[in-house]
């Protein structure tokens, strides 16, 4: 699957975001830790890609709130046909 988005022209294939996203989460991560959340913060994620990090980040607020924004619903669409591991 693959799509025309931004200014010019750019080329998305949810499959490859997948195999190629463990760096950008190996980051995310270490960004997380530091964050010193205390589980009641509210998260929006604009941007938010397949929605990895942002999983992440909300299994951590069991009393907080989570919206994710993205132009292209496809790459939350691939996430949620990924198995979690």
């Amino acid at each position: 699957m693959s799509s025309r988005e931004g200014f010019g022209s750019f080329t998305w294939n949810a499959s490859d975001y997948c195999k190629n996203s463990p760096a950008q989460k190996k980051w995310g991560n270490e960004l997380i830790e530091k964050l010193g959340l205390n589980g009641s913060e509210r998260l929006l994620d604009i941007g938010c890609g397949d929605g990895t990090l942002t999983a992440e980040i909300s299994r951590l607020l069991p009393k907080g709130q989570d919206r994710l924004i993205h132009v292209r619903m496809a790459r939350l669409e691939a996430k949620a046909k990924k198995p979690e591991k």
